[in-house]
């Protein structure tokens, strides 16, 4: 009950993010963190540098420090997604909404992450795709008899291989 609780509280940060989406017609801003989601020095030397937020392995090591010094998952969720979003920030060359989608899939990956859903083997990518490629990934994953993400895995990796 208590993983399934943090689940939900962790989907709601990232749930959160959308209404970034509205506010980036305007600026770009950080959110305040949540006033539970600090860390205390020990534990904020564990975590990435600035150009390190999207190496897996330092995320892994950073999270697996935070939670075996009891840091809930959710704190763990909002102290990256704090973090990181002053890196986005500072990223000029990026339009508010790519910085807003770049934080929405930091939050969604961070998120999986910290309940186990993603290693260093397997990375999941955020990607939107127009409505019309869409249905026609769906329709050739119906076709294969494959899901849509399966079918992207492995077009992927044809084109990536030549196979």
């Amino acid at each position: 009950m208590i993983k399934l609780r943090s689940f939900l509280l962790a989907a709601a940060v990232t749930a959160a993010l959308p209404a970034m989406q509205a506010e980036a017609a305007t600026a770009f801003e950080c959110p305040v963190p949540d006033a539970g989601a600090t860390v205390d020095a020990s534990l904020a030397a564990l975590l990435p540098p600035d150009n390190a937020f999207e190496d897996v392995a330092k995320l892994n090591a950073a999270i697996d420090a935070m939670t075996a010094s009891g840091v809930s998952r959710a704190v763990v969720i909002d102290v990256l997604v704090s973090r990181y979003c002053p890196v986005m920030a500072k990223e000029s060359w990026l339009s508010d909404a790519e910085k807003t989608d770049r934080m929405r899939a930091f939050a969604s990956r961070v998120t999986r992450i910290v309940f186990g859903l993603e290693s260093e083997d397997t990375i999941i990518f955020d990607v939107a795709l127009p409505a019309a490629i869409a249905n026609q990934v769906t329709s050739q994953a119906s076709a294969a008899k494959i899901t849509p993400q399966a079918w992207i895995a492995t077009e992927v990796d044809k084109a990536i291989t030549g196979n």
